[in-house]
């Protein structure tokens, strides 16, 4: 029982205190991009796309130094996502740009090229709200947003494709591609929006049931454990219903 408390607890915690969620979620995923910047290193070793495998390597490098730093200097956090922040930004622009290939691709120039990794922006949206919650996961996604317009559809982004560093690499995205690459982009930030929306109600409504149950009736007669109960029961709750009825009315 006491290693399902402790963990029922981590759960609250992680719905309910959002700065703790941002410090555990930053640790998460900066792990989570580091095993598949690996992944993905051997992948592009092994079809010889170097440029790509640099930036990867690059970005892999800085997501376990965050990691690493995150979890033994707590205090270290703010920076740590600024830096989480920039890396990811840096990368994503790199992607967009390059889109995600390298310079021994052959394609046909009438079709254009789209690049796969290009597509790893649409999780931006998403896990933005997820690890800083819905104000600043909109600032970084509407900043992302931003950069995809400048590079997409304004004359900036074959200016910079003209850059030495992108001399080799020739990429060109469709029309058909910038517009429904844009649309989905705008589909991933509002279902991240949805899914904060929905978390943000259930802390909201799990903290009234915690103060309520947990110090005026549960530690009253000496029950504390059943507060725990309830508090679970409650985010069960708040999230199937919060679920079906947001998107509908």
């Amino acid at each position: 029982m006491a290693p399902l408390k402790r963990l029922a607890q981590l759960i609250e915690r992680q719905i309910v205190d959002d700065e703790y969620r941002t410090h555990i979620t930053t640790i998460a995923l900066s792990i989570l991009f580091t095993l598949v910047a690996i992944v993905m290193c051997v992948v592009n070793i092994a079809t010889k796309q170097y440029s790509l495998l640099l930036s990867v390597a690059i970005f892999g490098v800085v997501s376990l130094g965050l990691s690493i730093v995150n979890i033994f200097l707590p205090k270290a956090q703010k920076v740590c996502e600024i830096i989480f922040v920039v890396d990811v930004i840096f990368l994503f622009s790199y992607f967009l740009l390059s889109g995600g290939v390298d310079a021994n691709v052959t394609y046909d120039p009438e079709v254009g090229i789209e690049g796969f990794s290009t597509y790893w922006i649409l999780l931006l949206p998403i896990l933005g709200m997820l690890a800083f919650g819905f104000i600043k996961g909109s600032i970084l996604s509407a900043i992302m947003f931003v950069i995809l317009i400048l590079f997409l559809w304004t004359p900036l982004g074959d200016m910079i494709r003209g850059l030495e560093i992108f001399k080799n690499i020739t990429y060109s995205p469709t029309p058909a591609f910038k517009t429904r690459f844009n649309l989905v982009y705008m589909a991933a930030y509002f279902a991240g929006a949805l899914l904060e929306l929905i978390r943000y109600f259930t802390a909201k409504k799990l903290l009234t049931i915690s103060n309520l149950f947990g110090n005026h009736l549960f530690m009253a007669i000496g029950k504390e454990k059943y507060s725990l109960f309830s508090v679970l029961a409650g985010i069960v709750i708040n999230i199937i219903f919060n679920s079906i009825l947001i998107p509908k009315y």
